[in-house]
Parts: structure tokens; sequence; C-alpha cells
């Protein structure tokens, strides 16, 4: 089991949302919850980062493919 803390979400995860838009998006349900790793310290299970990353990719995928780019 591995552990994601904020600062490593963006470099290993590409997720660059503030700290302050993470704990809304928690909030309402559209992020995963952190793991309280002590009275100061929060992380995340990378597998449940990960499940929401497949998620979202899944969502994009079913909407079927982009319209084309113009020149």
């Amino acid at each position: 089991m591995k552990l994601i803390d904020f600062k490593r979400l963006g470099p290993e995860k590409g997720i660059s949302y503030s700290r302050d838009h993470l704990r809304r998006k928690v909030r309402r349900g559209e992020f995963p919850r952190p793991l309280a790793i002590s009275s100061s310290r929060i992380a995340w299970l990378e597998a449940d980062i990960d499940a929401w990353l497949a998620k979202k990719a899944a969502a994009r995928d079913w909407q079927g493919p982009a319209a084309p780019i113009a020149e």
C-alpha cells in the first residue's frame, strides 16, 4: 500500500489542484478522501487516486472522440 501526499499529487499523478480546491472536491465527494497520517498530515492511498483517474478517463472515453481541432 503506497501513500501519496499533497506535494506528490502533481509530479506523480498530474493532479495540480490547490489545497483549497482539493478540500472542496473531497467535501463534495468528487475526489477521494485522504487518510489522517497524524494530527497535521494527510495522504491518499495511491490505489484510490489511480481508481479516480481511471474513472475520469472512462467517462471521457464514454463521451466519444473529441471534435477535430481546427488548424
